[in-house]
């Protein structure tokens, strides 16, 4: 029996108190409005920015989030029911969402050199937590009926549910071929970590790297460096056995601080101090976890003309002073959302990709 054009009544998973579990609540879910798409979700990624919300802070910074919410930001499903103004996807369609929208009519997406768009500029805001753009939540409880905020920081996605509300520009059509639980990793992780090697340094054969930080993100780091013709790739984390999954997907060197009494870039430097083929420090890192301490080992751990790349969530209060000299040494600090593919455009390359590469394939399909 169709849905469309009628309220959902859908389980989510829904954040109501700091430094406690998600709990499973049964929701109802809005039918879209002019611009929006409601899909049917298959698969949701987790990422640690969602998991912010549960310990109510992110890195150094206290958060305060409102509740209830449903979080998720990375998902993939099957659009169930349109808006009369939506042109881009129609029911039936399999779909990645983006928590980075690409309108294409704003001055942002016709700017070849920025990711942003104004779609994302304009989000709701309110004091207690977060709503869409025209205040009114697409979610409530149905025990109490109480609205159900969405994150503006994800364009108010809320991916940990059966049903979401997404504006036509959050969402891109993909193959039906695809399979839709690898997809959803194609809404954040893959395209931020893969995109952070490919697209933002530009990775070059041969060359060195670093990446910090062996969540999923990271991983997709050391597979972009890999791809790219790396030929060393150090992975770094606190936890050991993360080292035996980074194999899979190309890191050749693993660095646990907690096991020297020395700092990672003073090891890292160590490694090429004697070498005749490489220089004094590696050509690129990637900070994924957004650490004060670890954007400057980072730094530490390039050779004069490196690159480093942020791209975990950084904290606004966070600073870093450098000699003005290593600028003309070449020394390029960046960083980047998204890998700084747009949106849509990313999805669409890298599905496309998947498609085609089978070595891209195999190793994506290991997420």
């Amino acid at each position: 029996m169709s849905t469309s054009g009628k309220v959902i009544r859908c389980r989510a998973a829904v954040f109501i108190e700091p430094n406690k579990p998600l709990t499973v609540e049964q929701v109802l879910v809005d039918c879209p409005q002019a611009d929006e798409v409601r899909v049917k979700l298959y698969a949701s990624g987790v990422c640690r920015s969602d998991a912010s919300s549960i310990w109510g802070k992110r890195g150094d910074c206290f958060v305060p989030y409102g509740k209830p919410m449903i979080n998720g930001h990375e998902g993939s499903g099957v659009v169930e029911s349109v808006g009369e103004q939506v042109t881009d996807v129609e029911v039936g369609d399999h779909v990645v969402l983006l928590w980075l929208p690409q309108c294409n009519q704003c001055v942002k997406c016709k700017n070849p050199t920025t990711n942003t768009c104004m779609v994302a500029l304009s989000r709701g805001d309110c004091e207690e937590g977060w709503l869409p753009a025209d205040g009114i939540s697409r979610f409530h409880l149905v025990a109490d009926g109480r609205p159900v905020l969405t994150p503006s920081t994800n364009c108010n996605l809320a991916t940990f549910a059966e049903y979401c509300i997404a504006k036509q520009s959050m969402v891109v059509k993909i193959d039906k071929t695809l399979p839709l639980d690898v997809m959803s990793v194609f809404g954040c992780a893959l395209p931020t970590g893969y995109g952070a090697a490919a697209n933002v340094a530009k990775v070059h054969a041969g060359s060195t790297c670093a990446v910090w930080g062996l969540g999923a993100v990271g991983m997709a780091v050391v597979l972009g460096c890999k791809l790219m013709g790396a030929n060393v790739i150090i992975g770094i984390d606190i936890n050991s056995d993360k080292y035996e999954t980074a194999k899979q997907f190309g890191c050749n060197q693993f660095i646990n601080p907690l096991d020297t009494t020395e700092s990672a870039d003073v090891v890292i430097k160590s490694i090429f101090s004697n070498s005749l083929f490489f220089e004094e420090g590696v050509d690129y890192t990637f900070d994924c976890i957004g650490n004060q301490s670890v954007i400057e080992a980072a730094i530490r751990s390039l050779c004069p003309s490196g690159t480093f790349v942020a791209v975990g969530l950084l904290q606004p209060q966070h600073t870093y002073t450098l000699p003005v000299m290593r600028l003309l040494d070449g020394l390029t600090l960046t960083g980047g959302l998204f890998g700084n593919y747009k949106g849509k455009d990313g999805v669409i390359m890298l599905t496309n990709k998947y498609k085609t590469d089978s070595n891209f394939r195999r190793l994506v399909d290991q997420f």
